[in-house]
Formats: structure tokens, sequence, C-alpha cells
């Protein structure tokens, strides 16, 4: 469980900061991406990586989440339980809404993403 992971922190200070849900097209990426392609492009728009705890609080604010909407959250990948880099997910589906993880190892052709989804940064100041 990522969660459980020691690179897995909790901040001690509450700080605001502006999330921004973005698709891969809209920085200029096609299908195929991968993960370090995906930052590239997010840091030329002033984009930066959220820290993980963000997928956490996101998934406990955002409790009207539309049907079917996944969000990846872009942050440091941390590796799951079986040792595979992977960032979380804001999810609702059948099932109801969750906290996910996705396998995104920085530059592995098989952890490619689509254009269309939809990722959340952190719009830098």
């Amino acid at each position: 469980m990522v969660i459980k992971k020691p690179e897995f922190t909790l901040s001690d200070t509450i700080k605001d900061i502006q999330l921004a849900i973005v698709t891969l097209s809209a920085v200029g990426l096609q299908d195929g991406c991968r993960y370090a392609d995906i930052f590239a492009a997010a840091e030329k728009a002033r984009l930066s990586l959220c820290l993980a705890e963000t997928g956490l609080k996101l998934r406990l604010q955002y409790m009207d989440q539309p049907y079917e909407e996944t969000l990846v959250i872009a942050m440091q990948p941390i590796e799951d339980e079986d040792g595979l880099p992977s960032v979380f997910t804001v999810n609702h589906w059948d099932w109801g809404i969750g906290l996910g993880i996705a396998c995104c190892d920085w530059n592995n052709v098989e952890d490619d993403w689509h254009a269309d989804s939809d990722w959340v940064f952190v719009v830098l100041e």
C-alpha cells in the first residue's frame, strides 16, 4: 500500500496551493507520451509536481466528483507493493469514489498515457 511507504509523508503545516486540471493535449502532448515527457511539457507550461499528499487530500475534499472521472496526480512516483513506480488517481466509478494508483515508470514505453487524460498539477506563482 503506497500510503504506508516511508516516501509518503504529510506536511505539518497548512498551505493553500492552486491546482490545475490539465489534459495532456493542452500541454502539447499526444497519445503514447511517457511520464518524463509529461513533466517536461508541464514545466514549460509553468506547472509543477504535487506533493503525494495532494492525492489523499483531494480525495477527501472532492466528494461531488462526476461519475467516470479519473484525475491523475502529477507527483514523484512512489513504489507500490510490487515495486512498480506509481502515482495516485482520484476517481469515481461504479464502486463509488476512490483513491487509486497508476503505474508510471519515467521512461517505460509500456506506461504510456492518452492525450485526453486529466492530470492535476500545482500552478507555479
